[in-house]
């Protein structure tokens, strides 16, 4: 069991939170889904049917990288914090340190995002420049 966070955990849990945002941003397996709820191909998902303020701003944090990233950092910290991992507990120093974890992870995984973004943009231009 994970008792400390350790920088190869750190790095298997940022590209963790890397994929489980690009799922739902991209993946062909949660288009279901994520078209029932935020819409696509000319149908108006959930949070676009009478969207107010929240659903408006539930939309723009379920279809950006880095908003989905933050949250989903967040809920891995806060997920490892509840089952015990040292040195997550409640008190100042704690809590701190958790917050700090995550925000690296979003940092991290954000990274991971940019560097997927750069190696399709030359996989792009490879292909463009054979024809």
């Amino acid at each position: 069991m994970l008792s400390q966070m350790t920088p190869m955990w750190f790095f298997i849990l940022s590209f963790a939170v890397y994929r489980v945002v690009r799922l739902w941003l991209a993946d062909t397996i949660t288009e279901p889904l994520r078209s029932r709820v935020i819409g696509g191909e000319g149908r108006a998902g959930w949070l676009l049917t009478n969207p107010g303020a929240f659903k408006l701003w539930l939309m723009d944090l379920l279809t950006c990288q880095w908003c989905l990233g933050i949250w989903v950092s967040f809920a891995a910290v806060g997920a490892l914090a509840l089952s015990g991992l040292e040195p997550y507990d409640w008190s100042p120093l704690g809590v701190t340190l958790a917050v700090v974890t995550a925000l690296a992870l979003a940092a991290v995984q954000s990274f991971w995002h940019l560097v997927e973004d750069v190696v399709l943009a030359v996989l792009t231009l490879l292909e463009n420049g054979e024809d």
